[in-house]
């Protein structure tokens, strides 16, 4: 799926982006908009150039491997090329500091690739004997698979908030707290939530679950938003509920 992504007015002036023929250095900027919110993607030749050059005769495997090749300036690659499970994908170099993805994009399912740089290597090349264990043009092979949901953020349930709550004796309302961070699908600011329980010591800390629940009452009657009863009287945040046990229930039921 092609994103839409950042080109810095600097990339025209790149001294070693200059040293590639042009149909490289438009690849290269074309990688960026089939990679993920890591910089990753399938090494898949012909799906790259139907992509990125659909009306041009281009080499896509000459552009790989020049983009997989040490720059003078630093020697490092623009992407490095690595192996996982039989299956090839590319990473691009330093791709954290060039692009920003939009905060709801998907994580990456794509293994990461290996270090780049093995220790005592200089500028990513080190001598001859160094360099040929670990790195050839950019192109890295992981020898174990590393599984992608390693560092895999899960969503806590409410009963996990309500016992972990219980037992530091913490001030957080733990369906206000999960219902809060369902409605953010679990993004701090601009980021994945990496610790719930860490979230629960700040929200402890700032005192604010009790206020977001913005409960009221009405003596009209209203449809109740879980069962549908005609006695809704509690108000939360835009729904009406019977109570608090059917309003419990809601939660719990995760709909």
């Amino acid at each position: 799926m092609p994103r839409i992504r950042y080109l810095k007015p600097d990339f025209f002036k790149d001294d070693d982006l200059a040293e590639l023929p042009y149909e490289t250095r438009i690849f290269y900027a074309g990688l960026w908009c089939f990679a993920d919110r890591e910089g990753r993607l399938e090494n898949r030749l012909m799906r790259l150039k139907v992509e990125i050059f659909p009306y041009d005769k281009v080499d896509i495997a000459k552009c790989l491997q020049q983009l997989s090749s040490p720059k003078k300036s630093s020697g490092k690659p623009f992407i490095q090329i690595y192996s996982n499970n039989g299956q090839q994908f590319i990473q691009i170099i330093n791709w954290e500091r060039h692009q920003k993805p939009h905060h709801t994009e998907k994580s990456s399912i794509i293994p990461p690739a290996p270090p780049l740089m093995e220790k005592g290597m200089e500028k990513g090349m080190g001598n001859e004997h160094e360099a040929s264990k670990g790195i050839e043009n950019g192109e890295i092979t992981v020898k174990e698979p590393l599984s992608a949901d390693t560092k895999k953020f899960t969503p806590p349930t409410i009963d996990e908030i309500y016992t972990y709550v219980n037992e530091k004796k913490y001030n957080v309302e733990p369906h206000v707290f999960w219902s809060f961070y369902q409605s953010k699908d679990w993004f701090v600011g601009k980021n994945k939530m990496k610790d719930w329980r860490a979230a629960v010591v700040q929200c402890n800390a700032k005192g604010w679950a009790k206020k977001e629940l913005n409960v009221s009452t009405d003596p009209a009657k209203k449809l109740c938003f879980r069962c549908s009863k005609p006695d809704a009287h509690m108000k939360v945040v835009d729904k009406w509920f019977c109570g608090s046990d059917c309003y419990n229930k809601f939660l719990r039921e995760g709909k």
